[in-house]
């Protein structure tokens, strides 16, 4: 991202977890893209074919099992 700017792509597994985190997020006023996985390695498969350019971050986000 810009120089004053963070962005990152949010790999998520667990609603609950982010319910907890979005507001951080949102007050830090970071810019992310929410990507859902699935399953087992979905993460893996979506990061392969995401474009990356412009992006600081990879947060992953997981533990409502």
């Amino acid at each position: 991202g810009a120089d004053d700017d963070w962005s990152c792509v949010v790999f998520l597994s667990g609603k609950k977890a982010w319910a907890a985190a979005e507001p951080v997020f949102k007050k830090a006023g970071v810019e992310y893209e929410l990507l859902e996985t699935k399953a087992a390695r979905h993460a893996t498969e979506l990061a392969r074919d995401k474009p990356l350019d412009g992006i600081d971050s990879i947060v992953v986000i997981g533990g409502d099992g």
